[in-house]
């Protein structure tokens, strides 16, 4: 499946602490939701077994944030929607293209294991 979010993500934030519970920044759970209602009109079943997770990252200006943090925002998103737990994740691809025309991701994940970069650069990310 291949999922396309027109906007720019935001880093996976530490939890915060108050009020003796833990909690996340507004804005970024606001952005989880989004990614989730966009990842719901691309998918039909979740996914079983092992799967490969490839982002492409294109941001528009030059300071974003760290691609690890982006990268587990969005698999925090897509879990329990693509998949049933990111644990399922075996193969894990991700690039960042900066000063790009706008800020999107496309992903793609299949419950293909096993497959190799070369099969990663056939896929059409238009």
């Amino acid at each position: 499946m291949k999922i396309k979010i027109p906007f720019k993500i935001l880093a996976k934030p530490r939890p915060r602490f108050g009020k003796g519970r833990a909690y996340l920044p507004k804005n970024y759970m606001n952005q989880r939701k989004a990614i989730q209602a966009i990842a719901q009109e691309h998918v039909v079943t979740k996914l079983k077994g092992p799967i490969s997770f490839i982002a492409l990252f294109e941001t528009k200006g030059k300071r974003v944030a760290d691609l690890e943090q982006m990268t587990g925002a969005i698999k925090d998103a897509l879990e329990g929607i693509c998949y049933y737990n990111d644990a399922q994740i075996c193969y894990s691809y991700c690039t960042h293209r900066r000063n790009y025309e706008s800020d999107e991701v496309v992903i793609t994940i299949s419950e293909r294991f096993g497959a190799k970069e070369e099969d990663f650069k056939k896929i059409n990310y238009e």
